[in-house]
């Protein structure tokens, strides 16, 4: 037997165990390849001197048990993983976890894995999300829209942060991009009216930022074209109903409109979702869309082209908004000393004309 297949078999015996691809260690390593644990890591880090030979005795070894070094460690002791954080808080909504799914794929491309916090719009569940990842030290957060401005202070160490339709409680050094949500209010407001009726808004209890801009957005538009405007026309969808007694709620409504008002009417609804349950209530009460109502929602998600008709809706450029978000935070991370001023980054919308206008 030779002496490096006798050191071979006496390291494979090791605590009385059969080395594998999970339990071998950088020590071992160096033991069969024969040379210094810090020239093992040179090797498998591609840094430093070491021979061609050396490379080679080291990434046989390597290949052998499929070794993969452990990125957690390793990011820990250098204070660096190659790591994102995403804070979102509904994956449910089919606008995040589109956002979110492009951002993933642009992360990747770079090299970098992400840990995806869905906070269920608890403020609970984002405080111990940002306990996980001050925990795993990762390189980078991005925080996408909230009831609440994002507390900085929360975080243990200083990281670069990128903010989606979500501002930081700290006023200098952050990044904030955003879809212009005021002005896609105001078209789908304005088309509503060109429609010939005086539109009502429909939107959810939980309010988001951008939804506060689709507000305004709407009742500047309404003001603009009838001089005034009667909160009454504001119609909130209450918190925590399910999907039957929500469309209950919204038939009773519109009901009352109906009976209130002349047709058409027209109702712009703050997000997709809403716009499609508005659809599928009216027809439930013999309500014609679009003859007798007319209805615009926001953000284009998917169920905009399943339901009948087709919805007219606000699309937002989340292939932009993905794209600037990575690239800021790359930056900041590659550039960490470099000075941040504090940048405020409006994507446009525009109006997707369908069938229920």
């Amino acid at each position: 037997m030779s002496r490096d297949n006798y050191k071979f078999l006496k390291i494979c015996k090791i605590g009385k165990r059969k080395m594998t691809a999970k339990n071998i260690s950088i020590r071992e390593i160096a033991k069969l390849s024969g040379v210094s644990i810090s020239t093992v890591s040179r090797v498998i880090n591609n840094s430093g001197s070491y021979s061609q030979k050396t490379g080679k005795k080291v990434m046989d070894v390597v290949k052998r048990y499929d070794y993969h070094a452990n990125s957690i460690a390793r990011g820990l002791r250098k204070r660096k993983t190659n790591s994102i954080g995403i804070i979102v808080p509904n994956l449910g909504n089919s606008f995040f976890s589109n956002l979110v799914e492009l951002i993933e794929s642009q992360l990747s491309n770079k090299n970098f894995s992400t840990i995806i916090c869905d906070t269920s719009n608890s403020q609970e569940k984002e405080r111990k999300s940002i306990d996980m990842l001050n925990a795993r030290f990762v390189d980078g957060i991005i925080v996408i829209s909230g009831r609440t401005k994002f507390k900085m202070k929360s975080l243990h160490y200083s990281v670069p942060l990128v903010y989606i339709d979500r501002e930081s409680q700290a006023t200098d050094e952050h990044y904030f991009i955003g879809s212009d949500h005021y002005k896609g209010a105001f078209l789908a407001t304005n088309k509503l009216i060109s429609a010939h009726t005086k539109p009502f808004l429909f939107k959810n209890e939980i309010e988001y930022p951008s939804i506060k801009d689709r507000t305004r957005g709407y009742i500047d538009s309404f003001k603009k074209s009838f001089d005034t405007f009667d909160p009454e026309r504001i119609f909130v969808i209450p918190k925590k109903l399910n999907l039957q007694k929500e469309r209950a709620v919204i038939r009773s409504r519109l009901r009352g409109i109906f009976v209130k008002y002349p047709s058409p009417i027209g109702i712009f609804a703050t997000n997709d979702s809403l716009a499609v349950n508005i659809i599928l209530s009216a027809r439930d009460v013999n309500i014609n869309v679009p003859k007798d109502l007319k209805v615009i929602g926001f953000d284009d998600s998917p169920v905009a082209q399943y339901s009948i008709p087709e919805l007219t809706t606000v699309r937002q450029d989340v292939e932009t908004i993905a794209k600037i978000a990575c690239s800021k935070l790359i930056d900041q991370i590659i550039n960490p000393n470099v000075e941040k001023k504090p940048q405020k980054i409006i994507v446009d919308v525009s109006l997707v004309e369908r069938g229920s206008v």
